[in-house]
């Protein structure tokens, strides 16, 4: 009827204010806007995005509490509508309530989490033409919290209205509990990567959020520097499993306990102070995420499994730990060439030496360089670096059904720690060694070594 107008120009102005009327559904703001656009009165950009952009929240939250928590693409809307001018958001807002009423619980406890501002306002006067005993309880949570003044007042007037309406409703008092509260989220899962040979791991952890939905968050950390990268998304029940999925294809990446991955994340944090290494820029949000960190592990969870004494001292075990190299799982473990720099430059001056030795003298001269470097380099930092790689590891194996390498992993991290047994001695520190070493050599023909 208004398209039809011969002169519109009058009407421009009270349909622009419309536009921003709350009780005007947003698929008729939508209408409205293009109707003024084509007419030569265009609304400020901002406001046409957020009018567009409303009618799909408003159907999306709809979906999500009339089909439940894992209702298609709704996930994640919440904070959509939050960010809309607040007369844009009241629209969806009256739109959701008045449609599926109480099971909008979720979202009114959510908004109102927000403290006072317009919107939680609004939704409170809202709920006071809305009879359902779930909004009613958090209207007489809000009404009994003082706390907040104008919420406070507005929640009293709300059920004013519903008792004079006629609907009995109990007496206003302050709980012990809020139901308005930060919610309690809980971890849904984790997982973890295999440690690579520079000490890097991947690891996911997904934590519930409010109106349902998943925080996923991934981070790379590393065994010296701390977190090296960390992001935070969103996602659901549904995908989160297809995730699983791939990273366990693509990474070999085992479910570990999510108490111990926060653990491993706030452990790695830690790190990036001692290492002055700079915190990735989503950490904080994956702090705010994860919480307060409140299990404390004393020991990988290997141990969960595994009887140390039973498994150290094995020597057979023991003798076999080097065949973990051979281990496609393992190829990528080395000592960094920089480290076997000054060891490989004594490999190479035996190796072409102009006095001539025996086979069975040269053979000991570069077994004698190896010991050197097993010796040498494997004191306390390395040690423990490498026995918290080989347990958590062992896990890892465990978990992907392979109890042997676990075993294997297990006892040459143990191994570590005895101080009777020297590195050299050590089977698998001195295969590794022997490995670096080769890889050193083959490295530096490229390149002139100066001498240390």
């Amino acid at each position: 009827m208004v398209a039809c107008l011969g002169d519109f120009d009058i009407m421009a102005r009270p349909l622009k204010e419309l536009v921003l009327s709350p009780e005007i559904f947003s698929e008729v703001k939508k209408e409205v806007a293009e109707l003024l656009s084509e007419r030569g009165h265009p609304l400020d950009q901002e406001i046409v995005e957020a009018v567009n952009k409303s009618q799909g929240l408003s159907s999306a939250l709809i979906s999500k509490f009339t089909e439940g928590e894992d209702a298609g693409e709704s996930e994640g809307k919440l904070s959509d509508v939050l960010s809309l001018p607040p007369d844009i958001a009241k629209s969806i807002l009256r739109e959701v309530v008045q449609e599926v009423e109480g099971s909008a619980l979720p979202l009114a406890k959510e908004i109102l989490q927000e403290g006072e501002n317009p919107l939680s306002i609004y939704l409170v006067d809202l709920m006071g033409s809305t009879p359902s005993d779930e909004l009613i309880e958090v209207l007489l949570e809000a009404a009994g919290d003082k706390s907040k003044g104008e919420l406070h007042k507005a929640a009293k007037k709300a059920i004013y209205r519903l008792r004079a309406s006629g609907i009995e409703i109990g007496e206003i008092e302050r709980t012990h509990q809020s139901i308005l509260s930060t919610p309690e989220y809980k971890f849904f899962g984790a997982c973890a990567s295999l440690i690579d040979g520079e000490g890097n791991r991947m690891l996911w952890l997904a934590r519930t959020k409010a109106l349902g939905g998943l925080h996923l968050i991934n981070c790379m950390m590393n065994d010296r520097k701390g977190l090296i990268d960390c992001h935070v998304y969103e996602t659901n029940k549904k995908n989160y499993q297809e995730i699983t999925d791939l990273i366990s294809e693509q990474y070999s990446a085992v479910e570990i306990d999510a108490d111990y991955c926060s653990h491993l994340i706030e452990e790695a944090a830690k790190l990036n102070a001692q290492s002055d290494t700079s915190l990735p820029e989503d950490y904080l949000q994956a702090q705010q995420v994860i919480g307060e960190v409140e299990k404390a592990f004393d020991k990988p969870l290997i141990y969960d499994h595994f009887n140390e004494t039973e498994i150290y001292p094995n020597q057979l075990l023991l003798t076999s730990s080097a065949k973990l190299l051979e281990h496609e799982r393992f190829a990528s473990w080395i000592i960094p060439s920089e480290d076997m720099e000054p060891y490989n430059f004594k490999l190479q001056e035996a190796q072409e030496s102009r006095i001539v030795l025996s086979e069975t003298s040269q053979k000991e001269r570069i077994e004698d360089i190896v010991n050197q470097a097993a010796d040498e380099l494997f004191q306390a930092e390395l040690k423990s670096i490498f026995r918290r790689r080989l347990e958590e590891n062992a896990y890892i194996l465990y978990k992907l059904g392979n109890q042997d390498d676990a075993k294997l992993a297990l006892v040459a991290g143990l191994a570590l720690d005895d101080e009777n047994l020297p590195p050299h001695k050590h089977p698998f520190v001195s295969s590794l060694v022997k490995r670096s070493l080769t890889v050193a050599d083959e490295e530096s023909k490229d390149k002139l070594i100066t001498p240390p």
